[in-house]
C-alpha cells in the first residue's frame, strides 16, 4: 500500500502557491519576483501564511523574507478598517448591553 504524504493540511490558495514558489527560492529570486512577492505577501490568507510558517522546508525563508522587507510590506486598508471597527464596536456594545434599564 502506497501512502501519499502532503505537507499541507489543505491546499494553499492560488496566491499562497505563488508566494510559496517565490519563497522556496528566496533570496535567489529576481527583482521583479521580489517586488511581486512584496506586493502579494500582505494579501495572503492567514491560513496559507500559517501553513507556510509551519512548513519546515520554507519557514526559515518566510522569517528571513519578513525580516528583510518588513518596511515594504503594507497592511491592506480593508484589514485596518476592520481592526479599527472592532476596537470601536466592542466597547460600544459592552456599554449598550450593560446599560441599566
Amino acid at each position: 500500500m502506497n501512502t501519499h504524504y502532503s505537507s499541507h493540511a489543505r491546499p494553499l490558495s492560488d496566491i499562497g502557491l505563488k508566494a510559496e514558489l517565490f519563497l522556496g527560492r528566496y533570496p535567489s529570486i529576481s527583482e521583479r519576483e521580489l517586488d511581486e512577492l512584496i506586493e502579494i505577501f500582505p494579501h495572503l490568507p492567514i491560513l496559507d501564511l500559517a501553513l507556510m510558517t509551519a512548513d519546515e522546508r520554507i519557514s526559515a525563508k518566510v522569517a528571513e523574507f519578513h525580516q528583510a522587507h518588513r518596511g515594504r510590506l503594507k497592511t491592506p486598508k480593508a484589514a485596518l478598517l476592520v481592526l479599527i471597527a472592532i476596537f470601536l464596536l466592542v466597547p460600544a456594545v459592552t456599554v449598550a448591553l450593560s446599560w441599566p434599564g
